[in-house]
């Protein structure tokens, strides 16, 4: 593992843990890394048809009624 990699994995579970808690945190980790998980199937799932500029428009809608307030370093 790189030294880039690892600090990406650091701020990865920063932003988790700090925006999960802990447990809720390894909850999602286990799903993800889960044998039968399917990144792009739960990706439909959550958002559909959504376009991208829709996506930005409701992720930029979700930052300004919920601003950044935590420890972790913002992405």
């Amino acid at each position: 593992m790189t030294a880039e990699t690892a600090a990406l994995m650091e701020r990865g579970m920063d932003c988790l843990t700090n925006g999960l808690g802990t447990i809720d945190a390894a909850k999602f980790i286990a799903a993800v890394k889960g044998d039968q998980f399917d990144y792009a199937e739960w990706r439909r799932s959550c958002f559909g048809n959504m376009t991208a500029k829709k996506f930005h428009e409701e992720a930029i809608a979700y930052e300004n009624a919920n601003p950044f307030d935590g420890k972790a370093i913002q992405l």
